[in-house]
């Protein structure tokens, strides 16, 4: 996992600096964890503060907490998050950057 700030995370405006749904909520775990934020209630609450207003996860988030009161699970919301936006980042590689990953396995 690279060494990444996760205050911010653009979303949906992926680039070669971006790290990944899954690392970026990897991050976020061991924030939270180094906060002593230890449980769901906390984690949930917390969660939308790592993200940066107004873009696509910040209104996915929002989106989420209005339209489903069944979310009480961080790692529910882990999943999810990992499902929506590592989606958008593979679709926007380039074929060098697919080559250079695929040459790395």
């Amino acid at each position: 996992m690279a060494d990444h700030d996760p205050n911010i995370f653009y979303s949906g405006k992926h680039d070669k600096n971006t790290i990944s749904a899954e690392d970026f909520t990897c991050h976020v775990t061991l924030k939270m964890q180094s906060m002593a934020l230890t449980t769901n209630t906390n984690k949930l609450e917390a969660f939308g503060d790592f993200l940066m207003a107004g873009e696509p996860a910040d209104k996915w988030w929002k989106a989420r907490k209005v339209t489903t009161t069944l979310i009480t699970q961080w790692a529910d919301v882990q999943t999810a998050f990992v499902a929506k936006f590592d989606v958008l980042q593979a679709a926007e590689k380039t074929k060098q950057e697919w080559e250079q990953e695929l040459s790395k396995l």
